[in-house]
């Protein structure tokens, strides 16, 4: 090659590379409107409760601009579906690619904390007995067992009195009769106040079941900016 050739070339580099770099900002400028274009679409299926289309739209805006807050909002979207673990994994993914100033930062941990509690809540049930938690229910058992004892106890003792007094002709000590009879009135109260109690115990026992833990509300679309 003689010398004009090679100084032509070394003239013409400097211009084939701002080319080169002028065509990469391009191609960049274009997928970052292409993806804000998927970012607006994907928050009008959100707002139209459209969540399945919503996280598909914010994954293609993500793996063209690579904006961490996009896996924010993709979290909010699998969160809303159901998909805990998908929620989970973007949430992470955005927390470990966040700035630290970002405003999303707070509510991405706070999803991450629900969805571990909603995780850990099914164990500690299948750990927790069956009176675990439920203190009325321990109470009105205690008072229904305390009731049917005493009834017992004084229909016994006024069974007993009557049997001693069988033998009794014409003399019988009229208080002894009474007392008796108030034995068996009082302990038959007792019993039909301890099987409504037995009855209402099993009522507060459901009722004081303790509830499962729910799927953590989503927050609203985070801004992303491009």
């Amino acid at each position: 090659m003689n010398r004009p050739s090679v100084l032509a070339l070394a003239l013409c580099a400097p211009f084939v590379v701002l080319a080169s770099a002028a065509g990469a900002a391009a191609q960049a400028g274009e997928a970052d409107r292409r993806a804000r274009d998927l970012f607006l679409e994907g928050r009008e299926a959100w707002e139209g409760s459209d969540y399945a289309r919503a996280a598909r739209l914010w994954q293609q805006a993500y793996d063209l601009s690579q904006r961490a807050d996009l896996l924010f909002n993709i979290g909010n979207a699998r969160l809303e579906l159901g998909e805990v673990d998908a929620a989970e994994a973007a949430y992470r993914s955005f927390l470990a690619a966040a700035p630290e100033g970002s405003p999303e930062r707070a509510l991405a941990d706070e999803r991450l904390a629900a969805i571990a509690e909603r995780r850990a809540a099914p164990a500690a049930a299948r750990a927790a007995g069956p009176l675990d938690g439920r203190v009325v229910t321990w109470i009105a058992l205690a008072a229904t067992g305390a009731a049917g004892a005493v009834g017992t106890g004084l229909l016994v003792d006024g069974q007993s009195r009557f049997d001693g007094m069988a033998s009794c002709s014409v003399g019988c000590n009229h208080a002894d009769v009474g007392a008796a009879q108030t034995s068996m009135d009082v302990g038959n109260a007792l019993m039909g106040t301890a099987a409504l109690m037995a009855v209402a115990t099993v009522v507060i026992w459901f009722v004081e079941a303790p509830r499962p833990a729910s799927t953590p509300a989503a927050a609203a679309p985070g801004t992303v900016r491009f």
